[in-house]
């Protein structure tokens, strides 16, 4: 009589994806989607995704989203079923964080305002980067809240065999209520390279309405 073969588990073999390069935002964080659908099993519908990093468990399933600050991230991968847990997988995670320009608000701060509803921000980039390499596509938002800016023109000049580039932001003063009742806030205006790194300027700004009777009280700068 032939004997039965004993029929031996599949191991498991956790996969967590290839490694990856994202750029933060203003707030210095990047969502991050990880993938562990290459991760074999039996059954791999079946398996219970682990994510760990620094050693503790971050995220569960086989295509979290974590939210991660600028830096390098080493994350490992463990599956596992009812009998049996894999050895880890790690993927490394590069945040590359936001570029600082220069900003200046015009009218600048404790400026009055008569008519005119609009604010003009100035972002200059540095040195030798040219309007070409700004992500048209993606609109520039005033932060901390994120709204999009009304208008923006992108203008490249030279001098003295410098090249520069200039981001002209137009921007309706209502929107610093959002942020701040009073109009007075740090404001922090965003956009992206074509590279996939954004940038950003900050400026304080302060509102005042020449309608309000608090004006009368007060004297021009």
């Amino acid at each position: 009589m032939a004997s039965r073969k004993t029929k031996t588990a599949r191991p498991l073999i956790a996969c967590a994806g290839q490694d990856q390069l994202v750029y933060a935002r203003y707030d210095g964080t990047a969502s991050v989607t990880l993938d562990g659908s290459g991760s074999n099993g039996s059954k791999a519908h079946r398996l219970t995704y682990t994510w760990y990093l620094g050693g503790s468990p971050v995220a569960m399933g086989m295509h979290p989203t974590l939210r991660l600050i600028a830096g390098e991230h080493t994350i490992s991968l463990v599956v596992s079923n009812a009998r049996q847990e894999s050895e880890p997988s790690q993927v490394v995670i590069i945040v590359m964080e936001p570029l600082e320009v220069e900003c200046k608000i015009h009218p600048p701060s404790k400026t009055f305002f008569k008519n005119d509803p609009e604010l003009m921000a100035t972002l200059t980039l540095p040195p030798g980067m040219t309007t070409d390499q700004i992500n048209s596509a993606e609109p520039l938002r005033l932060y901390p809240n994120g709204v999009e800016v009304k208008h923006q023109y992108n203008i490249q000049w030279r001098r003295q065999k410098e090249t520069r580039a200039n981001v002209f932001v137009f921007f309706h003063k209502d929107m610093l209520k959002r942020i701040s009742p009073d109009g007075s806030a740090e404001v922090a205006i965003s956009g992206q390279l074509k590279t996939g790194q954004y940038f950003y300027g900050i400026d304080t700004v302060q509102v005042i309405d020449r309608n309000l009777k608090t004006v009368s009280t007060m004297t021009y700068p």
